[in-house]
């Protein structure tokens, strides 16, 4: 298996936990903190005010549907 596909399984399910946990859930605190972690990377590295998807550019806009998963 190749790192980026093995990257997109796990990312992808952290998305969906993160989606469907409850506070009450074991996953849900783990999955919090990570997307805590997972937010402060993306806005030391790519600032929310460039790195907002306006640009149509693939990684902008990515990294901006990233965070607004995250966000919620």
């Amino acid at each position: 298996m190749e790192i980026n596909r093995a990257v997109t399984i796990v990312f992808s399910l952290f998305l969906e936990i993160l989606d469907e946990s409850e506070p009450e859930d074991k996953e849900y605190e783990a999955i919090r903190e990570w997307a805590k972690s997972t937010e402060n990377v993306l806005n030391i590295i790519y600032p929310p005010n460039i790195f907002n998807g306006s640009s149509g550019d693939e990684v902008s806009m990515a990294i901006a549907l990233i965070r607004k998963v995250i966000e919620k």
